[in-house]
C-alpha cells in the first residue's frame, strides 16, 4: 500500500496519472503543430507584403 491507498485505488490511480500525462502530450503534440503552422503562415505573409513593397517601389 502506498500512501494508505488500498492496491485497487493505487492501481486507479497509477493509471489516472498516466492516462492524465498522455492526454497532457498529446495537448502539447498539438499545440506545437499549431504554433508550426502559424509561424510559416506568418512568414507567408511577410513574403507577400515584402513583394507588394517592391512593386510599390
Amino acid at each position: 500500500m502506498a500512501n494508505g491507498r488500498s492496491l485497487s485505488d493505487e492501481i486507479i490511480h497509477r493509471l489516472t496519472q498516466s492516462l492524465e500525462r498522455d492526454e497532457m502530450q498529446k495537448l502539447s503534440d498539438r499545440l506545437k503543430a499549431q504554433g508550426d503552422r502559424l509561424a510559416k503562415f506568418e512568414g507567408e505573409i511577410a513574403a507577400m507584403v515584402e513583394q507588394l513593397r517592391l512593386r510599390d517601389d
